[in-house]
């Protein structure tokens, strides 16, 4: 599998990155997402007692 990485011509492997990139971007959004819900509605239900 590490040669195969080393083996690939470095367009493709820029691309790699860039997809990578940007699945890592989209979970971090999706995981920061959640957690500000997880704190509004902490907050809500401390504004509320």
């Amino acid at each position: 599998m590490r040669t195969f990485h080393f083996r690939t011509p470095k367009k493709y492997r820029k691309t790699f990155v860039q997809v990578l990139t940007s699945g890592r971007n989209l979970f971090f959004n999706l995981v920061s997402s959640e957690k500000l819900k997880i704190y509004k509605r902490r907050s809500y239900v401390r504004h509320k007692k």
